[in-house]
């Protein structure tokens, strides 16, 4: 008698578990193949543009009620006290320099660190020898403000080269920090909207008779229109177009000066001079709590998921 043998049309317990754990070494190594750099960079860079913000908050706040400054909006007058606090109010490992060390210049990276975080990476230019610097506009003193430098992975790590691994960030005395530029080195943070990316942001009243229920719209940066917030990416731009398309008089008082002439602002965000078609188009330009603001992006995913804009 012969034996006949039946094959299965299906697969046991096994196997399946052999082929998910096969798919997850698979998936792993096309990972690593592919990963970007910038899986590497944001995340520092959005931590940093989204927290130190808040930090300073409370630095003001401290500095205020300890009678060291004059006003709880703005930040010490003097850098090094800045600086200290800062440290106090960060993870920091290793020795804190906010005397000496510390030169913003390009060719001081890993000769004097003003302080560094538990995750590794660096903050230099916290003790300019001036003090903070000047924004002029129309004659006019109007803001104060340190370009810092971050070397995500420290003064002995990395390339130690602009855009790489060390980034340059503008904090300003009322506790605004922005991307900043390297004039001398031609690396300009302002217009990267791979590693500085924003968005930008309309808070309006719900209607006329619900002044009190904010509704808070994401804009498409570039289509003039409001989109899914679910949507990858399509509302990322750099710092500079975001803050130009949505508030441009804001720009050159952060940048000398500087205009927006290569943008145009958004109909939703024209708040100071809509034309009739604009109010036609977006009544809430006439509620004058209405307003657009901008906010920095979640980093971008890398490797496989960047494909799909994970």
């Amino acid at each position: 008698m012969k034996l006949k043998y039946k094959f299965k049309n299906g697969m046991i317990l096994g196997e399946v578990i052999f082929a998910f754990f096969l798919c997850g070494i698979l998936l792993a190594i096309s990972i690593y193949m592919f990963k970007s750099n910038d899986v590497s960079k944001t995340p520092y860079i959005y931590s940093v543009l989204k927290n130190l913000p808040n930090i300073n908050k409370v630095i003001m706040q401290e500095c205020y009620e300890e009678g060291f400054c004059s006003n709880y909006t703005e930040l010490p007058d003097n850098v090094n006290e800045y600086c200290e606090r800062l440290a106090n109010n960060l993870v920091t490992t290793g020795a804190v320099n906010c005397s000496t060390g510390g030169d913003a210049s390009i060719s001081a990276y890993g000769k004097g660190q003003n302080l560094r975080l538990a995750n590794g990476s660096s903050f230099y230019g916290l003790s300019p020898r001036d003090g903070w610097d000047i924004v002029r506009f129309d004659g006019r003193d109007i803001n104060y403000y340190l370009d810092v430098y971050i070397d995500i992975n420290g003064a002995n790590n990395g390339d130690n080269v602009l855009g790489t691994d060390i980034f340059p960030i503008r904090i300003f005395k009322n506790g605004a920090v922005v991307p900043s530029v390297d004039f001398y080195n031609n690396f300009d943070a302002r217009e990267d909207d791979e590693f500085f990316a924003y968005r930008v942001v309309l808070n309006k009243a719900q209607d006329e008779n619900n002044k009190n229920t904010r509704v808070i719209q994401v804009l498409d940066a570039r289509n003039q229109q409001e989109i899914n917030d679910e949507l990858p990416f399509r509302e990322k731009v750099s710092y500079k177009e975001a803050v130009c398309v949505s508030n441009p008089s804001l720009y050159p008082r952060y940048f000398q000066g500087e205009d927006c002439n290569n943008y145009t602002i958004l109909g939703a965000c024209n708040f100071d001079k809509p034309s009739a078609e604009d109010i036609l188009n977006y009544p809430h330009l006439s509620d004058k709590s209405a307003y657009c603001s901008i906010e920095p992006v979640k980093p971008r995913g890398s490797g496989i998921f960047k494909i799909f804009g994970i």
